[in-house]
């Protein structure tokens, strides 16, 4: 399965995907980062992102 990454760059800070994560898998330290270990890739994240900061490569 393919895990989605952030883009930091484009990362407004609003931490909903952090909030909204069912396997905890994002850290908040003002922008998004996804802990890959823990991510179930069930790409909640990807659909939440108001801006498109979080996606999944090769999709």
């Amino acid at each position: 399965m393919v895990k989605p990454e952030v883009n930091r760059d484009s990362c407004l800070g609003c931490s909903g995907c952090f909030t909204i994560c069912p396997a905890n898998a994002i850290e908040f330290d003002g922008k998004a980062t996804i802990i890959k270990e823990r991510c179930i890739s069930c790409h909640t994240c990807v659909n939440y992102c108001p801006v498109g900061a979080i996606v999944v490569e090769g999709e």
